[in-house]
């Protein structure tokens, strides 16, 4: 039996899983009633996704062991309420083995740490995310270093202090003396004080943000008429917003080499204290790779919690202070991506996504962003490329048909679009973002009925999703009912409340109900938040002219102009303004330079420019 045994673990080691399979027939035939060997045989239908099976074959089992393979089974059947329980129950049987955990230890029952891992799942995808949060906060008192638990947390909004996660005390492992040197690369043998300061000379990759110079003047293609350039909020379904913040945490610093000699001793006495040095250095190996591993998972966590709060710059900052070596990693260079993705910084966005693709090829997460980037920049012939190295990695990948579809709507092709986008959420009904293209195609084909359907669906599958909220706003107030559409936008700004587009949905929606003040402060908090937006510039401008306080236009029309030389719009408003302050050849000057950026808008500023007359 105990060579069966060995025989089962050497085969899932080695990913033999027929050869497992057909050696745990074997274990079961001569030990039926053991639980090691129900668990073994239950391990081998999860590993080969039979997960019915492995459900039938651990029900009603009491050992932990087959009451979580049973509980992760349950999870992959959708059966929530089943696993729920069965994990609920054994709760008294729940250990935690942390402190003799090693590298190559194998254990056939978890820790209580991934128990309450799972059940954060179970809860989760059952839609309690109260019990969900308990158990993932759970979990990461005892163990901080699971970072699923640590993910999902941050998906779900809670607010986490990382100082109390990674605490002094909260390192839980232990290994061998031969397993404490730490490795004697460049990135570990760096002195400590220069890490915090590091920072890539040459690379085009780890650029701070700076200014705003980057932030794009409005395109045509989100704009009608003329007046509407900056009029009409632009799609953020697709157009993520620049945010704000101020506040950063430099990372701790690697610990220093050891120079470790070896001495040959001459006397008693310093053969004893070579002996006692000898002795103290795993303690001092130790604590060295404690403090290293928990200051850098410290600085990542806090990355990653500041841009799940949508506290873009300050993110920013953290995962700039990181080390080369580990921002030149494929999970940093994402986010990094949709930091600069969600501050409209796109060409910066798209430097990273590629570097992220120079070094995994094969990486599906995070490319949904990528494609929507691309579709941006009408990068056509970029999209269908990774559209197709998509599909060819993954077919079952929603992300890989989000960019397919985006390829498709790039092309103007909505009817393909939407069916991929559909396709999407039939292969993961849990992904919003597929749901929300899906609502903004059908907004661009007037389709308002199917679009609150879509973003409704992506709300369910996650009501933290800003996108959907704010497309719900839009389709409302494409409708006229202005109500419905500032209750929606505020829960928007809810979610994101630095988002400096939902703010000025939020001010449009005072303007159309006549509460002029109410929609100046939301303009003025929008350009104070982000003082190089050109369309919150614009609406606070261009009421303070409805309002006819032309001065103070002025000054903001001044500002706008050196955002976006190119708009006509803008122009062909300053024309009117000078013509209110009676300065006539620069309402002239204003008016012919709009006629010259855009010829369709002629008769409009050719009756302006009579009336001067």
């Amino acid at each position: 039996i105990e060579h069966l045994r060995c025989v089962i673990w050497h085969s899932l080691d080695n990913q033999l899983l027929k050869t497992a399979a057909f050696t745990t027939e074997r274990l079961r035939a001569l030990d039926p009633g053991n639980v090691t060997s129900i668990y073994l045989s239950a391990l081998v239908f999860y590993k080969q996704r039979r997960f019915k099976a492995a459900v039938n074959l651990t029900n009603g089992i009491s050992d932990l062991g087959c009451l979580h393979l049973y509980a992760l089974s349950c999870l992959e059947l959708k059966r929530w309420a089943d696993g729920i329980l069965a994990l609920e129950s054994s709760k008294v049987a729940w250990k935690s083995n942390l402190e003799t955990s090693t590298s190559t230890d194998r254990r056939t029952v978890p820790d209580s740490s991934v128990c309450y891992t799972t059940l954060g799942k179970l809860y989760q995808c059952a839609g309690d995310y109260r019990k969900a949060s308990e158990s993932y906060a759970a979990a990461l008192k005892v163990n901080p270093y699971i970072w699923e638990a640590f993910e999902s947390l941050c998906d779900m909004g809670v607010n986490l202090d990382i100082d109390r996660i990674f605490h002094t005390d909260s390192l839980f492992w232990s290994v061998e003396v031969s397993e404490l040197y730490l490795p004697t690369s460049a990135e570990t043998m760096m002195p400590a004080a220069g890490m915090a300061n590091l920072r890539p000379s040459s690379s085009p990759y780890f650029d701070s943000l700076g200014g705003h110079q980057n932030s794009p003047s409005i395109s045509n293609r989100n704009i009608g008429g003329l007046d509407d350039h900056l009029t009409t909020p632009v799609d953020i379904g697709r157009f993520a917003t620049p945010q704000n913040s101020n506040a950063g945490i430099e990372i701790g610093g690697y610990p220093p080499a050891l120079n470790v000699k070896k001495t040959t001793g001459v006397s008693s006495r310093l053969n004893s204290s070579t002996s006692e040095s000898n002795r103290s250095r795993p303690s001092t190996f130790r604590d060295e790779a404690k403090n290293f591993v928990r200051g850098l998972y410290s600085s990542l966590a806090s990355g990653l919690l500041a841009f799940s709060r949508y506290e873009c710059q300050k993110a920013l900052h953290i995962f700039n202070n990181l080390s080369e070596f580990q921002r030149d990693t494929p999970w940093v260079l994402s986010k990094l991506g949709r930091i600069h993705f969600e501050v409209v910084s796109y060409a910066e966005s798209r430097r990273y996504f590629e570097r992220l693709r120079e070094l995994d090829r094969t990486r599906i997460e995070d490319m949904e962003y990528y494609s929507t980037l691309l579709w941006h920049l009408h990068k056509d012939v970029d999209l269908s490329f990774l559209a197709h190295e998509l599909i060819d990695i993954d077919r079952a990948a929603p992300q890989a048909w989000c960019a397919v579809g985006n390829s498709f709507s790039l092309q103007h092709d909505i009817e393909l679009a939407l069916k991929c986008f559909k396709r999407a959420t039939q292969l993961d009904s849990s992904f919003a973002y597929a749901y929300t293209l899906q609502g903004h195609e059908f907004v661009s084909n007037d389709a308002f009925e199917n679009a609150q359907d879509a973003f409704r669906l992506a709300i369910r599958a996650n009501r933290r999703h800003y996108n959907a909220w704010y497309g719900l706003g839009m389709v409302y107030m494409k409708l006229g009912e202005n109500e419905s559409a500032g209750e929606h936008f505020e829960k928007a700004v809810a979610i994101n409340p630095v988002n400096i587009i939902l703010i000025c949905c939020v001010g449009m929606i005072f303007e159309k109900m006549d509460k002029v003040d109410n929609a100046l402060e939301c303009y003025k908090r929008a350009c104070e938040l982000q003082p190089s937006s050109a369309l919150s510039r614009y609406r606070k401008a261009r009421l303070l002219m409805s309002l006819n306080l032309y001065n103070q236009a002025l000054i903001e029309f001044e500002i706008l102009k050196s955002l976006a030389p190119d708009e006509a719009s803008v122009h062909y408003l300053m024309g009117q303004l000078y013509k209110h302050l009676n300065r006539r050849e620069l309402a002239v000057k204003h008016f012919t330079i709009a006629l010259n950026l855009d010829p369709k808008g002629s008769h409009l500023i050719k009756e302006a420019l009579e009336a001067l007359n």
